[in-house]
């Protein structure tokens, strides 16, 4: 479980209650993980999420439709982006009392 504060501990909660309540899928989590930490990815598909946090990339998704991605030491510029405006599930980003 994770210990941030503000909006990046919101989002690491949220998805430690989604593999809480769906136990089946952590499986599938856990060997992308595995596969990602061992060289199972072509470093192109790396090089895209680099050293930012899951919680940044989302973030951007959320609100701004889309990021860009140009890693260090890499030849490519790599953009995500959301193509429908369809309102994703509504969650609680505010940052207000963490003992929640």
């Amino acid at each position: 479980m994770s210990n941030m504060h503000g909006y990046h501990g919101r989002l690491n909660r949220l998805v430690d209650d989604i593999l809480a309540a769906n136990p089946d899928e952590a499986p599938t989590y856990y060997r992308y993980l595995a596969a990602l930490r061992s060289g199972g990815f072509e470093a192109w598909y790396v090089d895209i999420v680099g050293f930012v946090s899951m919680t940044t990339i989302v973030q951007h998704l959320l609100y701004a439709r889309g990021v860009a991605r140009w890693p260090y030491g890499s030849r490519y510029l790599t953009i995500l982006y959301r193509e429908n405006q369809t309102r994703w599930p509504a969650m609680d980003w505010s940052v207000g009392d963490e003992s929640a």
